[in-house]
C-alpha cells in the first residue's frame, strides 16, 4: 500500500515564480511543498541549454502554443504567444536571457489602482527572488556596457542566479559601446 503524503503548498506551474516560492517555502524543513507543472523537465535538453537554440522551442512540446485573436491591424492574422510548458516555464524557452522590472513598471500597477504594488514596497522581494553575480573587474563591466548597475537595487540573495560573461568575448561588442560613448573608435 502507497503512504499517503500531504503538502503544506501545493504549488501550481514550475516555472521561475513558481520555482523561487517553492524554494523560500522549503527553506524551513518542516514544511512539505509540491509543485506541479504540465510540462518536462528539459534541464538536460540542448534546446534550453544552448541559448542559439531557443527559437526551435516555439511550437514545440515545451510550448503551450498560444496565439492571439486575428488581429484587425493585421488583416486578421494572428499573433504567437510563446509560454513555457516546461519546467522553468518561459524561462526554460527564453534563451536565457533575464530581464529585471523597471521602476516605471511596477509603478504603473499601482496608478492602475493596485495599492502597495509599488517600486518601494515590492522591490525588497525582488531583491530576494535573485543573485546578479557581475563580472569582477571594472575593465569587464565597462567592455560590456554593464557598468551602470546599482547594488541598492541588485538582487544578491536570490535563488535565482543571474550573470553576464565574465570574459571579454567579441573586441566588436567595446567598438559598439565606445561609440555609444561618443569616443572615437580606429579600425
Amino acid at each position: 500500500m502507497a503512504s499517503q503524503r500531504s503538502s503544506d503548498y501545493i504549488i501550481i506551474g514550475g516555472g521561475t515564480s513558481g520555482l523561487v516560492v517553492a524554494n523560500r517555502l522549503s527553506e524551513d524543513p518542516k514544511i512539505e511543498v509540491l509543485v506541479l507543472e504540465a510540462g518536462k523537465d528539459l534541464a538536460l535538453d540542448s534546446r534550453v541549454n544552448i541559448p542559439a537554440l531557443w527559437t526551435s522551442l516555439m511550437g514545440s512540446e515545451a510550448d503551450w502554443q498560444y496565439k492571439s485573436l486575428p488581429q484587425q491591424g493585421l488583416e486578421g492574422r494572428f499573433i504567437r504567444q510563446p509560454q513555457g510548458k516546461v519546467v522553468g516555464g518561459s524561462s526554460a524557452i527564453n534563451g536565457q536571457a533575464f530581464i529585471a522590472p523597471g521602476q516605471a513598471e511596477i509603478d504603473a500597477w499601482a496608478k492602475l489602482g493596485n495599492p502597495g504594488w509599488d517600486w518601494a514596497s515590492l522591490v525588497p522581494s525582488y531583491r530576494k527572488s535573485y543573485t546578479l553575480i557581475p563580472p569582477s573587474n571594472e575593465a569587464t563591466l565597462k567592455h560590456l556596457g554593464i557598468d551602470w548597475i546599482n547594488d541598492e537595487y541588485r538582487g544578491s540573495s536570490g535563488p535565482i542566479k543571474v550573470s553576464f560573461p565574465g570574459v571579454v568575448q567579441n573586441p566588436l561588442s567595446s567598438q559598439q559601446y565606445s561609440i555609444r560613448k561618443g569616443h572615437n573608435v580606429s579600425a
